[in-house]
């Protein structure tokens, strides 16, 4: 009984528990941050994960409210992050390479 209680899933959309024996659907999604519909197809990036829904309208319902945009690469979110720590005030507001 344990073991069945491990697959037991959480639908996105309407928040119900279900059992992927019984009922799923899958739908491929991507990024982290946002949540973006893939474009093109490419679900093989590497920040795309699949979600398991209860059922077709839970599906749709959920795809309503994901916009559809293309999802920025990991490289360019960690140059974001980079780039706000390097602007960002140092020791007592001097910047790392204004230390002496």
């Amino acid at each position: 009984m344990l073991e069945l209680s491990m697959h037991e899933r959480e639908c996105p959309s309407c928040k119900q528990n279900f059992y992927p024996q019984s009922k799923v659907v899958l739908k491929t999604f991507c990024g982290d941050e946002q949540l973006c519909i893939p474009p093109g197809g490419k679900y093989s990036a590497p920040d795309c994960k699949i979600y398991y829904f209860c059922s077709d309208e839970c599906v749709k319902d959920f795809e309503s409210s994901v916009p559809l945009c293309k999802p920025v690469p990991r490289w360019k979110r960690l140059m974001q992050r980079i780039s706000k720590v390097s602007h960002a005030a140092g020791i007592a507001g001097a910047r790392c390479h204004q230390l002496k």
